[in-house]
This record gives C-alpha cells, structure tokens and sequence, in this order.
C-alpha cells in the first residue's frame, strides 16, 4: 500500500463581508479523486448552499460572534474538473477557503475527523483521531481555522511537513480570518498532532483528517497508455 497523494490546491478568500462566497477549485484532479474543502469563516456563521455531492464532514466554531467557525467539507469527484463556484454563510462575514485534491485513496471508506480541538490563544491544537480502518498508510490532515487575517503559523505542528497551505480572508486583521492545512504521511492506528505556534493570540479551532489509502481518483489508464506507460 501507498500513501495518498496530494495533487494541489486552490484557494480564495472574501475581504469584504457578504453571505456569498466564491470558492477556487485545484488545477489538476480526476474522477474518483477526494476533493477536502477547509472554510474559515469569521464568527459563528454555517455554511450552506453547497453544490451537489459536497458532504460536511464537520463544524465547530470557537468564540461565538466575535470569533471564528471552521468547516471541512469533501466530494468525490464526479468529472475531471468542477468550475468554481459559490457557498452561503448564514451571517455577513469574512472567508477564507482551501481546497485541495487528493489521490491514490481508498475510493469508499470516507475520511474521518478527530475529537474537537479548539480554544484561545497562539497555540493551536489539533485532536487525537483513531481512524475505524487501523494501521494503513494513512495522509493526516490536521485542519485549521484562526480568528485574525493576518495571523500564520511560526511553527507548524512539528512532523506536518507536507502540504502547509495558508489562505487568510484578507481585510482588516481583526474582523478577519485564517484557513489552514498540513499533511503527514505515517502507518499508525493513531494519530495526535501537537501544538503549533501562531503569530497572533486569537480563537481557534482544530481536527485531525485522516484520509485512507487506496488506489482511486488518479490519472486515468487509458490517458497513461496513450502516453506509453503500461
């Protein structure tokens, strides 16, 4: 077995509060491959409105209406490549949005979210995630969203090499937020990241994602053979 393989991201933001966010989809990715969406959004605003075959795998905000809410949406792509499109929150607010393409993952076993991890202060931290499929060469993707859009991580959690993908909402630092990923390949039945170190105290919140590993969501074999890889 392998682990998943990352194939890009894109990423948008709102600088300017509205109810209407418009989200940028990555550059490369195929049928069968796991689309993760992380939105930021300032306070305590829900997402709605997603398009069709988008499933919320969580939310959680952390400071009510003058903090910060994440949330981590996946989609198994149906065609080579969806257009941007829009989400709506629930109140005005500021966004910030990562999405970003995997493959080579299991193709029916979904990914799996950690206990809630959220608090104040500049140091986020992720919970522990036992996934239901053991010990595999699973991708953990600890999830962030940080109140303040000018804050960033000093350190990232250490270990979470891979992956580290930044988006903030832009706008004035307070009224804003931060959208964030990291990736770390490893064979365990468990995984806990630790702490990182942001450069702004601010509300957080905080999962581990486990992705599994598999053999979907590549470059199709008929593009390879075409290429002359058999």
């Amino acid at each position: 077995m392998a682990f998943p393989q990352y194939l890009g991201s894109g990423v948008s933001n709102q600088a300017t509060a509205t109810t209407t966010h418009g989200v940028i989809m990555p550059g490369t990715f195929y049928a069968g491959s796991l689309l993760i969406m992380v939105a930021a959004l300032k306070a305590d605003a829900v997402i709605s409105g997603m398009p069709s075959g988008w499933v919320q795998l969580l939310t959680d905000t952390q400071g009510g209406t003058n903090g910060v809410t994440l949330e981590v949406w996946y989609w198994i792509a149906t065609t080579a490549g969806q257009g941007a499109f829009t989400y709506t929150s629930s109140s005005s607010q500021l966004s910030a949005t990562v999405v970003s393409a995997f493959s080579a993952w299991h193709g029916t076993t979904v990914p799996e979210k950690s206990a809630a991890g959220k608090g104040t202060g500049a140091r986020p931290d992720a919970g522990a995630l036992t996934p239901s499929w053991g010990a595999e060469d699973t991708l953990w993707l600890p999830c962030y969203a940080v109140e303040n859009a000018t804050n960033s991580f000093i350190t990232w959690p250490a270990g979470y090499t891979l992956y580290q993908v930044a988006q903030s909402s832009g706008g004035p630092g307070p009224t804003g937020c931060v959208a964030m990923h990291a990736g770390k390949e490893l064979n365990a039945i468990t995984d806990n990241p630790p702490q990182g170190l942001v450069s702004t105290t601010a509300d957080w919140v905080a999962y581990n994602v486990g992705i599994r590993p598999g053999s979907v969501g590549g470059r199709p074999r008929h593009h390879l053979t075409h290429l002359g890889v058999h």
